[in-house]
């Protein structure tokens, strides 16, 4: 019985009205009850559930159970994420339910793999990982016999069209005649070159060396292979000295090693610069602007909490003094390492030694934003720190962004359990820039 849910589950989501009735039933933090009645007797999917029941009058399965699916990186759905990605077709609406109950919801990249398997499940098939790994490991077998046919063809034409393509020089064409009027058994070797001409072709190419036979000879005796050492020696003037050219090729050769050991060594003292020890907490700089989405009003609630509260109605409550600095902790996904993060919004306040520990810019889209930095040209600023942009949904976004390296993501009006796909994307997008060009954060 253990491949029920799965037929359920295929039947039901077959039929988008039908798949409403399922009744979701939460019972304690490891059980959430997943209901499946037995559809009327007029409707045709009514034959299919009952003989997958039997005369049961519903049937129940915890959810969050496995389906039995393994996905990428390991991971194993629980039934009721398989239930939500049959039901709902938007990404967004299959994370929201499946936070609700606290399950991994099916990722973009595994839903091919699990609606093939919910196929197989449909049909009896004993679908596994394992079976899947074979047939794949059999397709990429096939594969690779394909592509090894596909090239032995490919230069075995390669190598006749070379051969059709062989240059017909005068000095074979000169052979050839000398043959004929041998009567040498040797000719049919010598002719066999231009087997590809047609005759008319090469007569009319053998009528014209008759005619300057003594000329095509003269040449033919004086022609030199090009690109081989006896040619070249052939070639110098003994009366020539070769040793200015012998210098300057041996200053050249040094000048170019050289060139390449301070390359590398530079290259050397780059990467360790990059994975030296930072002085200081990594630095965030959000824009100086009430109007901005992201400021240092709502910068704690979104960069620690992955909440977005409007900035205006912070700054409305009683009390409230605008923060000079806001320091947010951050668990480094890769290496488990807690990072503190400064948050400031007047980078003009920085000493000279604290401009390279700014890693994130949130951009404003307006160049006055950088009035006063240390390297005010927006391009600067953005190849040396990561430049994110948050724009509320519906909004606008400057074109002045189009022209740096920023990356652009939107901020619901009404549906805060959105936020924290954009704090999630602030955050992933920041590491992997940091793995890169601060790797001693990371380290």
């Amino acid at each position: 019985m253990a491949d029920v849910p799965l037929k359920l589950l295929k039947v039901y989501g077959s039929n988008p009205t039908l798949f409403q009735s399922i009744a979701i039933e939460k019972q304690g933090e490891d059980a959430v009850m997943v209901n499946f009645p037995i559809p009327p007797e007029a409707d045709p999917a009514h034959g299919a559930v009952k003989e997958i029941i039997g005369d049961a009058k519903e049937y129940k399965v915890n959810g969050m159970e496995s389906v039995g699916y393994q996905g990428g990186g390991g991971v194993k759905f629980a039934i009721l994420a398989a239930y939500y990605f049959l039901k709902y077709k938007k990404y967004v609406d299959v994370f929201k339910a499946c936070k609700k109950y606290g399950v991994q919801p099916v990722k973009t990249t595994d839903r091919e793999g699990l609606k093939e398997f919910l196929q197989g499940a449909e049909k009896g098939k004993s679908s596994s990982v394992e079976s899947s790994a074979k047939g794949k490991e059999k397709d990429k077998g096939s594969s690779r016999d394909r592509e090894k046919e596909k090239a032995r063809r490919k230069a075995a034409s390669n190598s006749q069209k070379k051969k059709k393509m062989e240059a017909v020089s005068s000095h074979k064409i000169m052979q050839t005649l000398q043959a004929q009027d041998k009567g040498d058994e040797g000719s049919a070797q010598v002719t066999q070159h231009f087997d590809f001409l047609e005759v008319g072709d090469l007569k009319a190419q053998a009528d014209k060396v008759e005619e300057n036979r003594a000329s095509v000879t003269k040449i033919t005796t004086h022609e030199t292979a090009v690109a081989t050492t006896t040619a070249l020696l052939k070639s110098v003037d003994p009366t020539k000295d070769l040793n200015v050219a012998l210098r300057f090729f041996e200053t050249s050769r040094s000048k170019g090693k050289r060139g390449r050991e301070e390359k590398k060594a530079l290259a050397t003292s780059n990467a360790k610069a990059k994975r030296a020890k930072m002085k200081g907490n990594p630095i965030i700089v959000v824009p100086n602007a009430m109007t901005a989405t992201i400021n240092m009003a709502n910068a704690k609630q979104f960069f620690g909490n992955a909440e977005y509260v409007d900035s205006n109605e912070l700054r409305r409550k009683d009390g409230y003094k605008k923060p000079k600095l806001v320091e947010v902790k951050r668990r480094i996904a890769k290496t488990n390492k807690d990072v503190t993060f400064e948050i400031i919004d007047d980078a003009k306040m920085l000493k000279s030694g604290d401009w390279n520990r700014i890693v994130a810019v949130l951009a404003q889209g307006k160049e006055w934003q950088f009035k006063g930095w240390h390297k005010p040209d927006p391009v600067d600023v953005f190849s040396h720190a990561f430049g994110f942009h948050v724009v509320i949904e519906g909004a606008p976004v400057p074109e002045m962004l189009a022209k740096w390296a920023v990356k652009v993501s939107k901020i619901s009006r009404d549906k805060r359990g959105l936020d924290s796909v954009t704090h999630s994307q602030f955050w992933t997008n920041l590491e992997a820039w940091m793995r890169v060009h601060r790797p001693g954060i990371c380290d």
